[in-house]
């Protein structure tokens, strides 16, 4: 039993060591807290490896334990660990509130491991309300700035919203099916799929997921979210929660699988205005972290028209796309974090001549942009390759012609920024930046891990094969 939800005994054990943490008043005391939360988010990696081929049903049916659910646990350990990496280094988190800051960190990996495994619609609901208001909480912990409170608030009640759509849509789905469970709807579902209000109850219910994808028309919190938090908890929003968003959509998705147009021509619609709305506003951005944010929109749009082809080889692209894109933004945010500590807002600007200070963190953000950009070989360009080649297969060739042209623009506001980085020059007084050897490593091995999976993707694709083909 135990072995079957080890992550989550883990990462509730991390939480639990982080709220001790507050009560202590030395310093010495809180100098032991970040090296025990790195520990413990290395063991929830650990425990995530060892758990992966564990199968059962526990609680009555209501948490299914299976390959699919154990390796996005493992994708979700090995993110809050990459978070955690970086947390070391910022200012703008005040020491006085990191205990917390790792507390809610922790629940809500927790809630978003609890997402991969719930197989009922209380549970689902439940766990994604333990993923949100952790996040809502993380927001406003960035030090000093009144916008964070606003940022905060903004997400609260453009979650909130979410929420009770999803709700509303679950109870939709509740009514027509007659049942909670997922696997139960799927069985009855071709009689559903053509009730009106199931449908209803389908997208409603999608909203929640859709909002933390960052997806139009659900994107509206992501720029300003982005922009006030501190750099380590937009990097866990901008990384993680996508992953957790991923693998419910997959599953929602799944139990459309029998053709249903009107939703097909939603998601459709939902893609097209996501990639063109995001790169449109991203090349308008002086802001880094606002660019990104709209980079994020864009990119949701790619992942929809992989999932919305309702075919294993679509929700394979989808989870292949979110590893490479986890990998690509944890690049760029760390790049941003380690730049300065102290400037937690930088701009285009900033980026000026960081070839000169540093060439190995010029060419990790390089290569980030780049494969977020699409440009082979690298992973971003063999992921939206696999996105694209699920939506033909289903015959959207126009979705598939805008999100080329989409990939196109996005080259533009990245390459401004590799610009700055390469032939600018440095502003007076910057010198050479030190990085420790976390930092070399972390850099050598994004390098690596992008131009590996894009050049040489078949043993991920044949591993996620196993995974995905056994729910359809």
């Amino acid at each position: 039993m135990i072995k079957l939800v080890l992550p989550e005994i883990v990462v509730s054990l991390m939480a639990i060591v982080s709220f001790l943490f507050v009560f202590f008043k030395e310093e010495t005391g809180k100098k032991l807290l970040y090296p025990t939360i790195l520990i413990l988010g290395l063991v929830t990696l650990t425990s995530s490896i060892f758990s992966l081929n564990q199968e059962e049903s526990l609680f009555f049916n209501t948490y299914q334990i299976n390959l699919f659910s154990q390796a996005f646990k493992l994708i979700l350990a090995g993110s809050l660990l990459l978070v955690l990496s970086i947390c070391d280094h910022t200012e703008s988190l005040s020491g006085e509130v990191k205990p917390e800051f790792f507390l809610f960190l922790s629940t809500a990996t927790l809630g978003m491991m609890m997402l991969t495994s719930a197989c009922e619609l209380i549970g689902l609901f439940i766990s994604l309300e333990l993923a949100s208001i952790s996040q809502y909480i993380l927001v406003p912990l960035r030090r000093g700035k009144i916008l964070n409170a606003e940022a905060g608030i903004k997400y609260l009640l453009f979650g909130a919203a979410a929420s009770a759509l999803t709700l509303y849509g679950l109870s939709f789905i509740f009514g027509t099916a007659k049942t909670l469970f997922l696997n139960e709807i799927l069985q009855n579902i071709t009689s559903l799929i053509h009730l009106p209000l199931f449908g209803v109850g389908i997208f409603l219910t999608s909203a929640g997921f859709l909002f933390k994808l960052a997806s139009f028309p659900f994107h509206f919190w992501a720029p300003d979210v982005y922009e006030s938090a501190a750099t380590p908890v937009t990097t866990f929003i901008a990384t993680t929660s996508k992953a957790a968003a991923v693998a419910v959509l997959i599953r929602l998705f799944q139990i459309f699988s029998v053709d249903h147009a009107s939703l097909t021509y939603i998601l459709i619609t939902l893609s097209f205005v996501s990639m063109t709305l995001g790169n449109l506003a991203a090349m308008i951005q002086k802001d880094m972290k606002r660019m990104l944010a709209y980079s994020s929109v864009a990119q949701a749009g790619y992942l929809l028209a992989g999932l919305l082809s309702q075919t294993s080889s679509g929700f394979i692209a989808a989870t292949f796309y979110t590893i490479a894109y986890l990998i690509m933004n944890f690049a760029a945010f760390m790049v941003m974090a380690r730049i300065n500590s102290h400037n937690d807002n930088p701009t285009i600007k900033n980026f000026s001549g960081l070839a000169d200070r540093s060439p190995l963190l010029a060419l990790t953000l390089m290569i980030s942009l780049l494969s977020l950009a699409g440009i082979p070989p690298l992973a971003g360009f063999t992921g939206k390759w696999f996105l694209f080649s699920a939506a033909m297969e289903k015959g959207h060739w126009i979705l598939v012609l805008v999100g080329v042209v989409n990939s196109v623009i996005s080259l533009y506001y990245y390459l401004m920024v590799v610009k700055e980085a390469y032939l600018g020059k440095p502003e007076s007084g910057q010198g050479l930046l030190f990085l420790g050897i976390k930092t070399r490593l972390l850099s050598y091995a994004s390098i690596a891990s992008l131009i590996i999976l894009g050049v040489f993707p078949t043993g991920l694709v044949h591993w996620l094969e196993s995974i995905i083909k056994p729910l359809l």
